[in-house]
């Protein structure tokens, strides 16, 4: 009777495993940025999140960090936040970054940190964001990663700006400028100093 448990036990976890790893390649076939991927995304959703659950309770922590990738695409192109399944992105970025860090990956969870901000920022949740960039933010200067600290001290810019805390935010816009001028980044040039224009107006 023991005997039967145990291998009705591992079949069910076989079965499992076997569902996560199946959409996680499914999913992993249409990670474009694209309105076809998307489509394809929406008629795998539910069983795609099922899976990512799977994978959570399963502590299958590299699924999941594969999982995240797809379904967030570096933040604000990701499937969950464009087609405004914001519930179900919040739990992705939560397991994610639980993930990450039960990984040791400090890279991962500093991203997975920045996008849960830039889902709060698009909420109005303004201050959850804050501390969310903030512990991106952190992480990133450990690691020394000039491009993506450039981009949370933008995405702070941002937070402060739309709050009316406008010497902070210029003060954060100033900052990133920095990084992106030593780097010759054209584009974060632009937007930050898009951004520096934009405050100029509002404050003048």
């Amino acid at each position: 009777m023991k005997e039967d448990v145990e291998h009705w036990r591992n079949y069910r976890q076989l079965a499992a495993s076997r569902h996560t790893t199946h959409y996680l390649s499914r999913a992993e076939e249409f990670q474009r940025p694209t309105p076809m991927d998307y489509d394809a995304l929406e008629h795998l959703r539910v069983n795609v999140l099922a899976a990512v659950e799977r994978a959570y309770q399963m502590k299958q922590w590299s699924h999941l960090l594969r999982f995240a990738r797809v379904l967030t695409n570096d933040g604000a192109h990701g499937f969950l936040l464009v087609r405004g399944y914001w519930k179900e992105l919040r739990i992705v970025l939560e397991r994610a970054i639980q993930s990450s860090k039960a990984e040791g990956n400090n890279y991962d969870t500093a991203t997975f940190f920045h996008d849960l901000a830039l889902l709060e920022e698009n909420t109005g949740k303004y201050d959850d964001a804050r501390c969310f960039y903030q512990q991106s933010l952190d992480l990133k200067e450990v690691l020394g990663d000039l491009p993506g600290i450039a981009r949370t001290l933008h995405q702070l810019g941002i937070v402060a700006h739309y709050v009316g805390n406008y010497d902070e935010a210029q003060s954060l816009y100033e900052r990133s400028l920095k990084i992106v001028e030593s780097s010759n980044d054209q584009q974060g040039i632009a937007y930050t100093l898009h951004q520096l224009g934009v405050l100029v107006f509002l404050v003048n």
